[in-house]
């Protein structure tokens, strides 16, 4: 999870997927996309200020797995 702005505001909302589940959906029904996220990689960059200023860069699969580990449902 990753937070897209501080507050001092109590409460909210939430919405959560199952990333294991979708990721094996999408592996079951369309295999070559699957494919295509688990082979592409995303740059993060992140300037902001909290305490103190900060910079965070970061460099990640879109599907990240280890295929000889994968079981039949999970990914």
């Amino acid at each position: 999870m990753h937070c897209i702005s501080q507050t001092s505001v109590d409460g909210g909302e939430t919405l959560l997927a199952d990333g294991f589940d979708v990721a094996y959906q999408l592996r079951s029904a369309h295999p070559h996309y699957f494919d295509v996220l688990a082979d592409s990689t995303l740059h993060f960059y992140q300037r902001s200020r909290d305490v103190v200023d900060f910079y965070q860069m970061a460099r990640h699969r879109i599907i990240e797995y280890a295929p000889h580990t994968v079981s039949q449902r999970h990914c």
